[in-house]
């Protein structure tokens, strides 16, 4: 099953030192891991953000190195709104989301309960909620 990745996720996971891309393929049930055109976008916009520290900044640059060098998969949702096109390919494909937005966790729970969802645990561990 393909496991598609929120920006809140990607970066809580760096900053906390998880290595990311393999923990995901350690679990039977990834197949495929898939970056969003417009996470990356988010993720160019923390690294020239006045407003994010500078930790978050460097796991911004951090994660676009990794998704570049372990050639992940990119979609576009086809909306500006991330969450928005999360919520549509996630109602229209058998996906696992992991993101850490609860109010995007509910909304997709109400339109698709089929999907599952992958969390940060205890700040150390990725795992499914």
């Amino acid at each position: 099953m393909k496991v598609i990745l929120d920006t809140n996720f990607i970066i809580s996971a760096i900053l906390n030192k998880i290595q990311l891309v393999d923990v995901l393929l350690e679990i039977p049930e990834i197949t495929d891991i898939i970056i969003p055109l417009e996470v990356l976008t988010e993720l160019e916009r923390i690294e020239q953000s006045s407003e994010t520290t500078s930790s978050e900044k460097e796991a911004a640059r951090l994660a676009e190195f990794l998704i570049k060098k372990k050639n992940l998969t990119i979609t576009t949702l086809g909306t500006k709104d991330v969450d928005a096109g999360l919520l549509r390919y996630c109602t229209q494909e058998e996906c696992i989301l992991a993101t850490l937005d609860r109010e995007l966790k509910e909304k997709i729970r109400q339109k698709s309960p089929k999907t599952k969802f992958l969390t940060i645990k205890e700040k150390k561990r990725i795992g499914f909620q």
